[in-house]
């Protein structure tokens, strides 16, 4: 199954095995609700109707130790594989990513406002500098991959 190995290559460089992530477009899912997949399957959840699911969360649960996220901001750039279109309608290959929170971070800060005069109205116009930055932190705990279903 595809989130053991995943499991199994974090466990392999000692990453903690809460807070772990699993991020695939939503084309991913799909494929995997078509073929049937006992993770898409609310019986299995054995929560009766107070499933998330049924409002269009991929799980509410961890699997695997991996908490399930669905985007469409996932790029592929390297290799042959930029010039694939990855979950397109038709396409069964699907990028994703997964990895721990500690290997990314993000900040942000206002650095600077300042009040003018609107030069077309008789207010005031507030503007600031918005300056805002993320890194990966620990590269042994973030990692990418491309999987077919089919």
């Amino acid at each position: 199954m595809l989130c053991q190995q995943q499991k199994t290559v974090l466990d392999s460089t000692d990453v903690p095995e809460e807070n772990r992530w699993f991020v695939a477009p939503p084309a991913f899912y799909q494929q995997i609700r078509k073929a049937g997949a006992k993770i898409m399957d609310q019986s299995v959840m054995n929560d009766g109707s107070a499933s998330a699911m049924r409002n269009g969360m991929i799980t509410d649960r961890p699997l695997f130790g991996f908490r399930m996220y669905s985007t469409n901001a996932i790029a592929v750039s390297s290799g042959s594989a930029a010039n694939k279109t990855f979950g397109s309608a038709g396409s069964n290959e699907h990028a994703f990513l997964y990895g721990h929170q500690s290997a990314v971070a993000t900040a942000n800060h206002i650095a600077k406002t300042e009040l003018i005069r609107d030069p077309d109205s008789f207010s005031d116009i507030v503007r600031g500098l918005h300056v805002f930055g993320r890194k990966i932190l620990r590269t042994e705990a973030v990692y990418s991959g491309v999987i077919t279903i089919g």
